[in-house]
């Protein structure tokens, strides 16, 4: 937000809950519900006359928020600020008038009881600091506090990442079907056809491999046997596993519970808010965090035998988007236990198979994740902002790998590739 671009003026403050707001849970959302912004990194900054900090929340950023509020004729003055939650507030429904709509705002009874930091990073004075400046700033937290390892890989090959679909059942009239899109034959004809076209390094990630396909969560093994199943599943991995350019992952999704689905109880599994109201919509259902650990220990244990043993790693989807909390009397847990849990989880994947992909950036993710997905490109199009500026993209070059949209779901793959090379991208 550009101090000297007045068409802010005015404009309602912008508060932004750092990394996601649960109860705005993007599969949860109504027809007419917005999704909130993604806020990845717990960091804001300004520079006024080349006076400038960067303000890195560093403890506690689980329960914080970041607001811009600019200024107005009576107040000229813009403000940018964190602030930390210390009781958590729900709209509670079940204290509303009859036949009204309104709510009642209940809070917890108990404080949040956790550490709260705000450090301020200030530059020298006169200095010509720019938001790439706050970025690097930002990146040697990561590095020097966080202990974010920088990449390793010095290969001349840039690696593409691709995600093949494999299967998806179709509801039918009396039986639902299996329905399969790719082999995993089919899939390691494909990546040889990219190898002998000059693709060397392909990273790719299959979707809907499970028992009953894509969309069937929690359920996951045993391998779906139309898409060759574990014997399939073990000849691909085979093949590639003296190839260090080649990287099979199996992208699981452990958060989300299909109704149909089963493998787990609605009852004590799910996700309830501290209104009493559990969280579902469409048919879904949100698992508890430490639920979601012991699914991903099940699969662990459970790989021999369905012949996944040598597999590089798992994808794991929409981690690195939310952050959980249950208010479940059989899985009670804060967000700040439940962002312990994600990062034990991919802890141990990462030391189990040695490829941890996840959906979304967090920054809790970031001292396990080889690659994070699904990063935009662009800001969230509020009116306040003049222009839109890569400070996550900057922060994380050559730290951790990471990717936008499919550049085939594009409306403009040579816009898509562009971005790609400028930011950084890895190709998808």
């Amino acid at each position: 937000m550009e101090f000297k671009d007045s068409s802010h003026n005015g404009e309602q403050p912008v508060s932004y809950t750092v990394y996601g707001n649960l109860e705005n849970y993007k599969n949860m959302l109504g027809q007419w519900d917005e999704e909130d912004s993604y806020v990845f990194m717990p960091v804001y900054g300004a520079n006024v006359e080349n006076k400038s900090y960067t303000a890195i929340v560093e403890a506690g950023e689980e329960t914080s928020t970041i607001t811009v509020t600019p200024g107005t004729n009576k107040d000229p003055f813009n403000h940018l600020n964190s602030t930390f939650e210390f009781r958590k507030s729900f709209k509670d429904q079940r204290y509303a008038t009859a036949g009204s709509d309104k709510t009642v705002l209940t809070f917890d009874s108990e404080l949040t009881n956790i550490e709260r930091k705000v450090s301020y990073h200030l530059f020298k004075a006169g200095e010509n600091t720019q938001y790439d400046d706050m970025a690097v700033c930002y990146r040697e937290y990561l590095t020097d506090t966080l202990g974010v390892k920088k990449t390793d890989d010095v290969s001349d090959n840039i690696p593409v990442s691709i995600d093949f679909f494999m299967g998806i059942k179709e509801d039918g009239l009396i039986l639902d079907t299996f329905q399969a899109v790719t082999t995993f034959e089919q899939v390691g004809e494909m990546i040889d056809e990219l190898n002998q076209n000059g693709v060397e390094s392909v990273e790719a990630q299959l979707k809907g491999w499970t028992k009953d396909g894509y969309y069937t969560d929690p359920v996951q093994f045993p391998v779906n046997s139309k898409i060759g199943g574990k014997k399939g599943l073990a000849n691909l991995t085979e093949k590639y596993k003296d190839n260090k350019e080649v990287k099979i992952s199996l992208e699981t999704n452990l958060l989300e519970a299909n109704e149909k689905a089963g493998g787990y109880n609605v009852n004590t599994d799910t996700i309830t808010l501290g209104n009493y109201m559990v969280l579902n919509n469409n048919n879904k259902y949100l698992l508890s965090p430490n639920v979601s650990y012991g699914l991903f220990k099940d699969m662990v244990k459970n790989a021999d035998k369905n012949k996944a043993s040598d597999i590089n790693g798992y994808s794991f989807y929409s981690v690195g988007q939310y952050l959980l909390y249950n208010y479940n009397s059989n899985n009670t847990l804060s967000l700040t236990q439940g962002k312990k849990i994600w990062q034990d989880m991919l802890a141990e994947n990462e030391k189990t198979y040695g490829t941890t992909i996840v959906q979304g950036g967090n920054q809790y993710v970031l001292g396990s994740a080889d690659k994070i997905t699904d990063i935009p490109y662009e800001d969230s199009g509020y009116r306040i902002t003049t222009k839109s500026v890569p400070v996550y993209q900057i922060a994380l070059h050559g730290l951790v790998e990471f990717t936008g949209e499919p550049g085939n779901l594009s409306s403009d793959i040579t816009e898509e590739k562009l971005k790609w090379a400028e930011y950084g991208y890895m190709p998808y």
